[in-house]
């Protein structure tokens, strides 16, 4: 009966088929390879889906840093415990940020504060910063609330080295006052200021 079932389409696969599959005895560096090849971007769903196939693959997949430090904060009302859960995950591996708009369109400066509030403690960590079309309002409220002065040395020392790479819309005065701002590209900080 067990080898039916281990064989049947409706049947889960049994714990000794799944260790004797090819993948799962592959070493660890070369899965992580290989999974991170399947990811295509960073902000597809692939990690999370991965993570579903087998107990193995969880913990394999939840113990790769690289696959959890790219953060995309585009939902109306984003789910907080995956994003803390996603820092914890990607250990001390630099992080990529990109906010995009969706956060902003209720509850804008409550969704501001507590993406600060979960994002800043981990600022030695940033290594890309990317706001797309944020509203114009809330990037002066995030440019007078958090300056360079309230950061701390670390931020400073990577935004002088340019290790810390944030949105550019080229010289300040191009940003325009219209409430709007450009779809940005990540180069590397130019200033002392955010």
């Amino acid at each position: 009966m067990d080898a039916e079932t281990a064989s049947s389409p409706d049947g889960p696969p049994s714990n000794k088929s799944t260790l004797l599959s090819p993948i799962n005895r592959i070493p660890f560096d070369i899965f992580q390879v290989i999974i991170a090849m399947c990811q295509e971007r960073p902000s597809s769903t692939f990690r999370f889906t991965a993570s579903r196939v087998c107990h193995l693959w969880r913990e394999d997949i939840l113990a790769m840093p690289l696959l959890w430090n790219s953060l995309h904060i585009n939902k109306r009302v984003p789910c907080w415990e995956m994003l803390e859960a996603m820092l914890k995950r990607s250990g001390q591996a630099p992080l990529d940020i990109y906010i995009g708009q969706a956060p902003f369109v209720k509850s804008a400066l409550p969704h501001l504060r507590k993406i600060m509030q979960i994002i800043l403690p981990h600022l030695e960590r940033w290594r890309a910063l990317n706001l797309s079309d944020v509203p114009y309002k809330k990037l002066k409220f995030l440019k007078a609330t958090y300056t360079i002065d309230r950061l701390d040395s670390s931020l400073r020392t990577a935004l002088l080295t340019g290790a810390l790479r944030t949105s550019s819309w080229g010289s300040p005065t191009s940003i325009p006052s219209n409430g709007q701002t450009p779809h940005p590209i990540s180069t590397p900080f130019p200033s002392s200021r955010i």
